[in-house]
């Protein structure tokens, strides 16, 4: 993420390459990967807000949509500015500034890493997978891990196990829908 991936694609490493994990607990989980990859991608960015958020973080929008500023749920941000006396938060999405009031700051999350849910509207030129038992195996099931390896527009690296793998491509969504939609439509 900070040297190989970059150079190797001519990329950049927080707004080109997005790290897909399937569960935030654990060692390979979200949670811990955002915390290692901010140290290595924005080790010395000014904390604000107490500590929570760093200038130049890697973010995403969560929870609901802010239509009026053109944001919607799952957005990715980067943190660029904080107005103290504005109580404002600056942030860049698909190149534009956008001015945030500070209250929303509790739906901005770390987004080094996300699950694969949340990036399903993203893409971008480089995915990394994390395919590993530590990761929260059991839960990557075959159309997450397609889901996950489609986000990329020129490579895909897939991080970890093959017999996750193996047994994630194995494995249909367990989750179906049974609305009875048909049925209901039907009669």
């Amino acid at each position: 993420m900070t040297d190989r991936l970059p150079r190797h694609f001519g990329v950049d490493p927080l707004s080109d390459i997005q790290v897909f994990a399937p569960v935030y607990r654990g060692a390979l989980g979200i949670d811990a990967l955002n915390r290692r990859l901010r140290e290595a991608l924005n080790p010395d960015g000014r904390a604000v807000l107490g500590g929570r958020l760093r200038l130049g973080d890697k973010l995403m929008l969560s929870g609901r949509n802010l239509h009026e500023l053109g944001l919607m749920n799952g957005t990715i941000l980067r943190l660029v500015e904080h107005r103290e006396a504005d109580e404002a938060l600056v942030v860049a999405a698909d190149g534009a500034m956008i001015e945030l009031p500070e209250d929303e700051a509790p739906r901005l999350q770390l987004a080094y890493a996300c699950s694969i849910h949340k990036g399903q509207g993203i893409e971008l030129p480089v995915a990394v997978v994390i395919a590993h038992a530590a990761a929260g195996a059991f839960f990557l099931r075959r159309e997450m891990l397609y889901t996950a390896m489609t986000r990329a527009r020129r490579a895909t690296l897939v991080v970890g196990q093959r017999v996750v793998v193996g047994r994630a491509a194995a494995t249909p969504d367990t989750a179906r829908r049974h609305s009875r939609l048909a049925a209901r439509l039907t009669a």
